[in-house]
């Protein structure tokens, strides 16, 4: 999505994700670097450059759909996992477990609990992935914050986790969705040209000159596509972090816990 300032004098930057006003821009000074996102996302972000194999697999998984160990991603912008672990214990002790895992891994604001009873832990938390932005034929990073719904019932000797809802934080200027940068190609003019062109009531002449101009759309839906693609592999190695860590936590031995 586009910052919706009608009384802005300045032209577009072909980018991809949140766009750029042309006179924010420097390639001396980019708006983001690697430098100022957390020392664990350096590291992801710096092995998804190096195996730069990977971007020509993404492009035919993202074509079919795929799931990466449990986390099932549909090609369109929406990620899921969905897995029942076997784990020694009374329903009790894996509810007790599971809180006590909660408490220490979401030591933030971001760990919201809606449930905790018997039978259920229900949850929202969030995490920050790398993206590749475009600028001027440029690449640069921005870290997005990812929202998830976490979601753990017990039974005797087993649990069920699920994660859902995942979707980009919401920022005011552009409320983009993961799964914008999905649509198909003349799927994302038409969703420009609702939200900025003449039918949506609070036209951007300068998007509706680029939306028009083919050369020019062209580049900025390949950007577009490039923003997306970039977060596949980040969103899904976090999904399945949370799942692996809680499974780490049930299965450790808690035998001093009754001391």
């Amino acid at each position: 999505m586009f910052p919706t300032d009608k009384s802005t004098k300045y032209g577009w930057a072909m980018v991809g994700g949140p766009p750029v006003f042309i006179n924010q821009l420097s390639t001396d000074n980019p708006p983001y670097s690697l430098d100022e996102l957390p020392c664990g996302e350096q590291e992801l972000f710096l092995t998804l450059g190096k195996i730069q194999i990977m971007r020509t697999l993404l492009v035919f998984l993202m074509c079919c759909g795929v799931a990466w160990g449990q986390v099932e991603f549909d090609g369109k912008g929406n990620f899921s996992l969905s897995q029942v672990h076997e784990v020694n214990g009374s329903r009790s002790d894996l509810q007790k477990w599971a809180t006590e895992w909660a408490a220490k891994t979401y030591n933030n604001s971001n760990y919201v609990t809606r449930i905790n009873d018997d039978d259920q832990i229900l949850t929202k938390g969030s995490f920050e992935v790398p993206a590749i932005q475009t600028i001027n034929g440029k690449e640069f990073t921005q870290g997005r914050r990812i929202n998830y719904t976490l979601n753990v019932q017990f039974k005797e000797g087993r649990y069920k986790i699920d994660i859902t809802d995942v979707a980009l934080e919401q920022h005011p200027s552009y409320p983009d969705r993961l799964q914008d940068y999905f649509l198909g190609k003349e799927e994302y003019r038409n969703h420009l040209r609702r939200h900025y062109g003449p039918e949506s009531g609070a036209e951007l002449k300068s998007m509706t000159r680029l939306i028009e101009n083919d050369r020019k759309y062209d580049e900025l839906y390949t950007n577009i596509q490039k923003y997306g693609r970039s977060m596949v592999i980040p969103i899904t190695v976090q999904i399945e972090k949370i799942n692996q860590s809680l499974l780490a936590y049930m299965k450790q031995d808690h035998s001093d816990d009754d001391w």
